[in-house]
Formats: structure tokens, C-alpha cells, sequence
């Protein structure tokens, strides 16, 4: 059982928001957009309060979008992929192998009480068969049916006409209709054990206060996630219930041989109540114990951890241990991969904090391996590690419109492999072909696109060095910080086009700069044309063909007509030209062949800047990178 989709009305900053889950699910955007708030959302949802500042089973006025306190908030979750046993549990809301869930908070006298709702995808035509109490109602709605629908077999017990009416349904989903129950979902209470049989949420936030929690204590995410790990390896269970029973026997064998003191008591207060009171009393004392009061709980495992030479528990160690705890737990959890238990679903924020680069990495290697298996992972993270090719499509972009609503973005590798076709006039690939060829591309420098505001893709570091540093020597750094631009490169003219497509379906603003190569070889003629097409078409510069004649700045690319350095240095004196490289060559210790070299490329225009050099092609593309048309 896992969460195939989470809708979203009135919660925060979400005014209506369908958001679509995969096995490992990356929410990345910009701060403030509104990943924690889908996490929190989840929280109110199954009334998890460890980690939630704010309580999730009574919202106020600032938990409405922009305080709209007139329409109620609303947190639907569709689960799927659910086990046989699930199916029985929750029959009365599964339809196929779906079960929705909603729980909707009204304001009313300053507080929205959370209450949960099922809901059923169903024919409106079978509801009143489905809602009849009495199998006599039943096969008169049956009967009614056949003539609507003929094909349905005689009548003979309810049970059988709920299994075929439930076949119909699952065999003609285009006909269904979500229904909502009027009543809460099992009395809410006993829904939420319900689902928690099957489905296990667990939330880890940004920052565990450790002052003010203790982490062994119950129901945090720190020992939830422990007693799933001990419980793969050891189940008390039986051995419990047996030691119970065992332990209740002797227990009762104790009160049954001390009966004759209270006999005596008994005796002796029946008599001096006949004596003071009415003489046809009587009085009669013995042991009482519940059967069912009777307990013994499970032993809890309490974890303590240290480190130079301090021993302690949890709560009392940093936060750069407490998460490396958590790195080492989550990947015994995911070499068990217990298909027995509750499905984890395991909502984690800024998983990179406290962590040194390589244990980020490493992280984010556990998490994806944790999915693979009995657990579902949503990740809200600001680090590229957290992204890779082959999940770009369970990566979500959390954005905001014009209304400062959030919402979603996505890319899917069958809609950018129709949309590559359509720029290049070629057959699309298959979608493993072009997860293959993302993932070759989408380095970790290019997957920081994800986490900037304003995107300029090059083909390379030498395009990359060069405009860096020209936008900084001629003073526009600080235009360029503040729109949160970056200039990400792409390993090769090959990999702009899909990478452009990538941004174009994430929403994010993104402008190319690319060498338009017309002083290639014949040989590569083609090839070359073929790519720059592509390129003009997806930036709209139709006018444009094969290739460029001159240098070209548009509304949303600039391309040299040969080469970057070849259109960046025209008009520069050959002699100066030839000082400035002699200088730089020096600066970077005299090796030799350093034409594309980063360090050299930045000292050459560091001497550039210097000299008051006039640059005027490299000008005209970083006053426009620099601007706000695009």
C-alpha cells in the first residue's frame, strides 16, 4: 500500500493542488514556496503530531489560505498498490485497488476540528444498491438493474451481486464517480488504526530540538523508525501473549488462596452491619481483576550513542550525530525490506543538513535504496544530490503563481521525448532511451537548475568561466544576484536541447548561449545544422536557419556565429590580445595548451576587466542574461 496522490484545498499555502507520489518523490523550489506545507499537510492527515509546531488535529485561522476561513480545508490522499489483507480490512472504501481518503477541517468558533471522511469511486447507478441495508432491498435494485444492464447474471445471494456489480466497476473505470461517505471514515479513530495496520507515516523535520524532546521517547520518528527495525528482527508477540496468560493463571491461583481472608473480613462486616443497620444484610468480599485490564507490554529498546569517550541518549548528542543515527537506521531498514509490515512512508525535510558532502551523497543513495523496497520516500530538499537523472520524474518543483497559490511542476519522459521530436523533426525515443541519455547528461552541476530562479544553460565550463567572470568584472554581479540566475553547463551542444525541454516542462525562466559553429568542418556540417535548428526552433527564432551569419542576440538565446572565444576577442589587437594570454599563461604557471583551460580562461578576462577592454559581443549577452525580458 503507498500514496499514489495527495490533493490539496485551502491547507496554507495551497488553494487547490493535486500533487502525484512515486516511490522516492524530491520536492525542491525556492524558500517560502510551500514544500514543508505538503508535508504539514500530511501530518493533519494522519494526526501526527512528533515534529509538527502547530496542532495538527485542531487548525486556526492561519492554516486557511490567506485566512479563507469560509471554505473548509480539505486533504484528500488516494492510496493504491494495496496488499489482499488491506482490501478486507477497508472493503467498504476500496474500489479496485484504490482507497480514498479525505479529512476536511471547518472553521467554526475560532477552531477547525480535523475530521476524516472515505470516499468510492463508483457507478452512480450501482450507489443505491451498495447503500441498501436489507439483502431484500438488494435484489429489488438488482433486479431493477439487469434491465439498464443486461449483461449481469441472475440473482442469487447479496454477496454474489456485490461481487459482480464491484467486477463491473473495475472492468469500466471511465464510467466511475468519486462518492464520498456521509459518515466518518470507520469513526475516524478506529480509520486512522486502521490505516496505520497498513500504512505507516512518519515525519522527520528540518530541526530536532533536543532540548525540549526526547527522541527515545513514544511515537517519535526516531524510535517509530528503530521499532521497525528491532521488530524485523525479533517479534515478542506470541511469546507475550503466552507470558500473559501464563502470568494471569498464577495470578488468579493467588487471589483464589487468600479468599479465606476475605471471608473473615466478610463475615465480620456483615455482622456489625446487622448489628447497626438492617439484620436481614449480607456482605460478601473476593479479588476482582480484569482479564482485559490485564497487560504486559512489549520491551522498548532504548538506543544511547556517543562519541569521544561521551556515551548518552540521543537527545543529549548533536544534530550532525543525531542524523547520522538516522542515515544508519534508514539503511538497515532498507537492507531488511520487510514485505510483512506497514508500508514506511517516510517524509524527511532538508535531508542535507549536518551533513559533509559525501555523507550527503551517501544519504541520498540509502534513501533511493529504502524505496526500493517496502517504503515510500518524500524528500523536501535544497541539495542537488537529492536528484538524479533516472528520478526526474518523481522530481516535483513547488512554485507560486500570480495569486501566490502553489503548485506543482513535473516532467515526464514520454512528454519530453514527444516534444524533442517535435523540435527536430526525428521519431521519439522510447522512454528508457531518453532516461538513458538524461541521465549521462545531468551531472550534479546541471541538476542545481532545479534549485535557481533564472536558468542560462552553455555548452560548456569555458562558456560558463567566460561569462561568470565578465558579468562580475563589468559590475552587472550584483543585477545578477538578485534574480537568482544561474549558468549551468551542459557537457555539449548535444545536451542543451534536452535540458531546455527539462527547464521548459519545470516552468523555470531559461535562455541558451551556444556557439552556432559555421566555421566547422564539412564534415560535421550536418550535424552541426541539425542542432541549431533545433535550438532556433525551441527558442522562436524562425528566421534563423543552419546557421547563424553573425552573432546573434534574441529574446530567449544568443549564439556565436563560430565560437565564443573567436566572437568575444574581435576588435582586440592581435599584440594585446597575445600579452594578455602571455599573462595569464604566467599566472596559471606557464603550462602550456590552456586555451579552454577554466583557471585561464578566468585569469584572461580577469586582465580583460583590467584593461578597460571593449567587448561589445560578450556585452550585448550579459546586459541581456542581466535583464528582465526573459
Amino acid at each position: 500500500m503507498r500514496i499514489q496522490k495527495v490533493s490539496i484545498k485551502n491547507f496554507r499555502a495551497f488553494k487547490d493542488c493535486t500533487i502525484e507520489f512515486g516511490a522516492y518523490t524530491s520536492l525542491v523550489g525556492s524558500n517560502g514556496v510551500g514544500k514543508s506545507t505538503l508535508l504539514a499537510a500530511l501530518n493533519v492527515f494522519f494526526g501526527y503530531q512528533d515534529g509538527s509546531v502547530t496542532d495538527v488535529k485542531n487548525l486556526e485561522e492561519e492554516d486557511f489560505f490567506q485566512k479563507q476561513t469560509e471554505e473548509p480545508i480539505e486533504i484528500k490522499v488516494t492510496f493504491t498498490e494495496l496488499s489482499s489483507e488491506a482490501k478486507q480490512d477497508l472493503k467498504h472504501y476500496v474500489r479496485g485497488d484504490q482507497l480514498i481518503v479525505t479529512v476536511r477541517a471547518i472553521f467554526n468558533d475560532g477552531v477547525a476540528k480535523v475530521q476524516q471522511f472515505g470516499s468510492r469511486m463508483v457507478m452512480n447507478d450501482f450507489v443505491s444498491f451498495f447503500e441498501a441495508p436489507k439483502a431484500g432491498d438488494k435484489k429489488n435494485i438488482y433486479v431493477q438493474l439487469q434491465s439498464s444492464f443486461p449483461d449481469l447474471p441472475k440473482w442469487t445471494s447479496a454477496t454474489a451481486a456485490e461481487e459482480t456489480l464491484n467486477a463491473y466497476e473495475q472492468a469500466h473505470p471511465e464510467k466511475l464517480v468519486e462518492k464520498e461517505s456521509g459518515a466518518q471514515f470507520y469513526g475516524f479513530s478506529k480509520g486512522a488504526n486502521l490505516l496505520e495496520k497498513h500504512i505507516q507515516w512518519v515525519y522527520v523535520p528540518a530541526v530536532k530540538d533536543a532540548a525540549t524532546e526526547e527522541l527515545e521517547s513514544k511515537n517519535t520518528a526516531f524510535t517509530t523508525l528503530l521499532d521497525r527495525a528491532v521488530r524485523s528482527k525479533v517479534d515478542f508477540g506470541n511469546q507475550i501473549e503466552n507470558l500473559r496468560k501464563e502470568t494471569l493463571d498464577r495470578y488468579q491461583k493467588l487471589m483464589t488462596a487468600e479468599n479465606d481472608a476475605l471471608g473473615d473480613l466478610s463475615t465480620s462486616l456483615q455482622k456489625r452491619l446487622q448489628d447497626w443497620g438492617n439484620p436481614r444484610a449480607t456482605v460478601s468480599i473476593s479479588w476482582y481483576q480484569d482479564p482485559a485490564k490485564f497487560k504486559i507490554d512489549e520491551p522498548a529498546a532504548r538506543l544511547k550513542t556517543g562519541e569521544q569517550g561521551f556515551e548518552g541518549s540521543l537527545a543529549r548528542i548533536g544534530h550532525g550525530l543525531q542524523r547520522s543515527y538516522l542515515i544508519s537506521l534508514l539503511q538497515e531498514l532498507a537492507t531488511l525490506g520487510d514485505k510483512n509490515t506497514s508500508t514506511l512512508v517516510l517524509g524527511i525535510e532538508e535531508p542535507e543538513l549536518y551533513q559533509h558532502p559525501p555523507q550527503a551523497k551517501h544519504l541520498a543513495q540509502v534513501l533511493q535504496e529504502l524505496s526500493d523496497g517496502n517504503a515510500q520516500v518524500l524528500a523536501a530538499t535544497h541539495s542537488p544530490y537529492f536528484v538524479s537523472g533516472r528520478g526526474f520524474e518523481n522530481v516535483r518543483v513547488i512554485r507560486r503563481n500570480g495569486d501566490d497559490e502553489a503548485y506543482s511542476c513535473t516532467a515526464e519522459f514520454d512528454g519530453l521525448a514527444k516534444r524533442e521530436a517535435e523540435l527536430t523533426g526525428t521519431k521519439p525515443q522510447p522512454p528508457k532511451g531518453l532516461r538513458a541519455r538524461l541521465d549521462t547528461t545531468l551531472q550534479p552541476a546541471l541538476s542545481e537548475m532545479l534549485f535557481t530562479d533564472k536558468l542560462v544553460l552553455v555548452e560548456g565550463i569555458e562558456d560558463q568561466v567566460v561569462l561568470t567572470t565578465w558579468i562580475y568584472g563589468s559590475g552587472l554581479d550584483r543585477e545578477f544576484r538578485r534574480r537568482g540566475i544561474s549558468i549551468v553547463p551542459v557537457n555539449g551542444k548535444a545536451g542543451l536541447l534536452r535540458c531546455c525541454l527539462l527547464a521548459e516542462a519545470m516552468e523555470i525562466p531559461t535562455f541558451l548561449v551556444f556557439d552556432g559553429d559555421a566555421n566547422c568542418s564539412e564534415g560535421n556540417r550536418q550535424e552541426q545544422s541539425d542542432y541549431n535548428n533545433a535550438l532556433f526552433k525551441w527558442a522562436g527564432e524562425n528566421k534563423l536557419q543552419d546557421f547563424a551569419d553573425d552573432d546573434f542576440v534574441g529574446a530567449k538565446m544568443a549564439v556565436w556565429k563560430d565560437d565564443i572565444q573567436k566572437s568575444v576577442f574581435t576588435g582586440i589587437d592581435g599584440d594585446e590580445l597575445a600579452s594578455a594570454k602571455t599573462e595569464a599563461q604566467a599566472l596559471c604557471g606557464g603550462v602550456a595548451k590552456l586555451k579552454k583551460n577554466s583557471l585561464f580562461l578566468y585569469e584572461l578576462m580577469c586582465i580583460a576587466a583590467e584593461r578597460n577592454w571593449t567587448l561589445k559581443s560578450l556585452d550585448a549577452v550579459t546586459s541581456k542574461i542581466c535583464d528582465d525580458s526573459w
